[in-house]
């Protein structure tokens, strides 16, 4: 069920409730949650576009309509949204509805991962281990491996062990120190 769906029966059942009551004090609780939902309702419904072309970019990806999943994506990615930005990451990584193109792909997981978006940080990781889109880099691509871990993502911990195989001590330590004093960024519009 939709949200706006879901606020519109709460404030149905609310207004039910008011006419059944007849107590003043009572009627003014009720009142404020009507206008507290109202509030809600109207906040929800100018929200809903947004998650709506999210939710039709993702529906174009699972039917491979990868095209229609891009004019989806790209103005939310543009707006800062940081999952369009992780699906237009891995559509140019791919070549999915786009020409495959690893420094745009680098651009958008950098967006999104700079955000704190895990997959985007995963993802990041792998194209600095593998210099594609981006100079190869094994101590950015620990520190992204690390914050990575640190969203839970499945198999960021395989590509620390494989990532420090390949490091110094010294490597190893300075990719912690940054993943340690890593800050996510706000959300950020790309300029045109």
């Amino acid at each position: 069920m939709k949200l706006t769906t879901f606020l519109a029966l709460v404030l149905t059942k609310l207004m039910f409730n008011v006419v059944r009551m007849f107590d003043r004090v009572a009627m003014k609780i009720v009142l404020r949650k009507i206008l507290a939902a109202i509030v809600i309702l109207i906040g929800a419904m100018a929200a809903s576009p947004i998650l709506a072309d999210y939710e039709d970019g993702v529906a174009a990806i699972e039917r491979g309509q990868y095209a229609a999943a891009f004019k989806e994506f790209r103005p939310l990615a543009e707006q800062g949204h940081a999952a369009a930005q992780y699906y237009l990451g891995l559509m140019y990584e791919q070549g999915d509805g786009v020409e495959q193109d690893h420094v745009e792909s680098a651009r958008w997981y950098t967006r999104a991962a700079e955000q704190g978006d895990g997959l985007s940080q995963l993802n990041l990781s792998f194209l600095y281990f593998y210099g594609e889109g981006v100079a190869l880099d094994l101590v950015e691509a620990l520190k992204w491996l690390y914050l990575a871990k640190d969203s839970q993502i499945r198999g960021a911990d395989m590509g620390i062990d494989l990532t420090k195989q390949k490091m110094t001590p010294e490597q190893i330590e300075n990719a912690q120190q940054k993943a340690q004093a890593w800050r996510p960024m706000p959300k950020r519009e790309t300029v045109k």
